[in-house]
């Protein structure tokens, strides 16, 4: 079968118009999930900045299953095994109830349940003259998990969903600062949903616990992007591997005569390592710990 030259002509402009779209929808200036680019001019973003509560635009994420490998018999990846998958813990949450002489009940819970994707609330990024970066930010999550009532066992039996969330809190997990309610009430609560318990935790991450959350290393401006070559990051900013440091880009704008900085993640890209954060506003911190009065700042 022969292709005329025009046919061809007009499957060529098809196939070309069609790449140049593909391409136009993998690729442009947008922060992504419903967050704009909150400022492109450029500028100097030499400073330390506090993020506006206000104006933080998180992309919702859905999270991976968590993988065991904590306890043997685990599965490696490099086994090539399917992982099983853990998320806040198994059926029963792994939840054991113990009964002392007088009546009391104790709840014994997983070491580490699993929170889900928590997103930036607060924070500081510095990004000195000598082109080291640090984000020192505050995340938090409201994770639901469900107990059913099978799961209490005979020493549970007689526990409500309220007190169920009461004994989660006295628990050793409780203790743990960083299951916390940013309101300062109970991390932990439950409801009776009739087959069992519909539970929720709070978890955060923030500097008072060291526990922030974030990303540091070198940084270079090309333009009104910031090139960030991370050397750690995460949980209490810890330093990770070299085969696993990231390079990553934010488009910036410094506003109102220095006093604002505008971030947001460069063509989709996420900030601080953290996998929603998208865009950003900051208002410069003053030499005396304040924040100076330029620039407010919102960042939907």
């Amino acid at each position: 079968m022969t292709i005329s030259p025009v046919a061809a002509l007009s499957v060529g402009r098809f196939v070309v118009a069609t790449v140049s779209l593909l391409l136009a929808g993998c690729k442009g200036p947008g922060a992504a999930g419903g967050c704009p680019v909150v400022g492109d001019c450029g500028g100097d973003p030499v400073g330390v900045w506090q993020v506006d509560p206000a104006s933080i635009c998180n992309f919702p994420v859905i999270a991976r299953p968590a993988q065991n490998y904590a306890t043997p018999p685990y599965f490696e990846p490099e086994t090539g095994a399917t992982p099983p998958a853990v998320t806040s813990g198994s059926w029963c949450w792994d939840l054991t109830f113990t009964k002392d002489q007088d009546g009391t009940v104790t709840v014994a819970t997983p070491s580490v349940p699993m929170p889900q994707p928590d997103v930036i609330v607060s924070g500081t990024i510095t990004f000195a003259a000598d082109h080291s970066y640090v984000y020192v930010l505050t995340a938090q999550s409201t994770t639901a998990f469900h107990v059913a009532r099978s799961c209490f066992g005979v020493n549970g039996a007689d526990l409500t969903c309220a007190e169920l969330a009461v004994k989660l809190q006295q628990s050793s997990i409780g203790a743990n600062p960083v299951y916390s309610n940013p309101s300062g009430g109970p991390a932990f609560a439950c409801e009776d949903v009739g087959d069992g318990c519909a539970c929720t935790f709070d978890y955060l991450e923030a500097d008072q616990f060291s526990s922030a959350v974030g990303d540091k290393g070198t940084w270079v401006q090309e333009g009104n992007i910031i090139h960030h070559y991370s050397s750690g990051g995460q949980g209490n900013l810890n330093e990770i591997s070299p085969s696993r440091r990231t390079v990553r880009d934010a488009t910036f704008c410094v506003t109102d005569d220095g006093q604002t900085l505008q971030l947001s993640g460069t063509n989709g890209q996420p900030l601080a390592l953290k996998a929603g954060a998208r865009t950003l506003k900051l208002m410069r911190v003053s030499p005396d710990g304040g924040t100076d009065g330029g620039g407010a700042a919102d960042s939907d």
